[in-house]
């Protein structure tokens, strides 16, 4: 899982450079482009993140219940 995370993030950063450098736009929306994407990759990892929290949570209070 952890290995996804970082191949995600990694793919997220050099679309968002390959955008950024090779589309024909004025500098202004170029950087308006950029933080639309940057702050779409932050929320879907917050949200993944969120995600993973919970289940784990689960997790633990699966096995702390099975224990007593």
């Amino acid at each position: 899982m952890g290995r996804f995370l970082i191949g995600l993030l990694v793919g997220a950063a050099t679309g968002a450079a390959v955008v950024y450098f090779a589309a024909p736009r004025s500098g202004n929306m170029q950087r308006k482009q950029l933080k639309s994407l940057w702050d779409g990759a932050v929320e879907a990892a917050r949200d993944a993140s969120s995600m993973r929290t919970q289940e784990l949570w689960a997790e633990y209070h699966a096995r702390i219940g099975g224990k007593n």
